[in-house]
């Protein structure tokens, strides 16, 4: 935790375009990170549901869908 701290110190001391160099590049990797994680989960989330269930069997109320589609959401995150 301590070179953190000292990594940021030293940061502090550098030019600001240096500092915004830093700053793009780790928000850049971090969103680049969080994208990766939901396209990899991307397939759970896809995969048939009771919600595509109940839109197969005829019933277009778009209520019912997205209510099931809540529950299996919270299912797995239970899960």
């Amino acid at each position: 935790m301590k070179k953190l701290f000292d990594y940021l110190e030293e940061l502090r001391r550098r030019p600001e375009p240096a500092r915004r160099r830093v700053l793009v590049l780790t928000a850049s990797s971090l969103t680049v990170a969080v994208f990766l994680i939901w396209l990899l989960n991307f397939k759970f989330l896809t995969s048939p549901t009771t919600a595509d269930q109940t839109a197969a069997s005829g019933s277009s109320d778009a209520l019912e869908r997205i209510k099931a589609g809540w529950q299996i959401l919270i299912k797995r995150i239970k899960d």
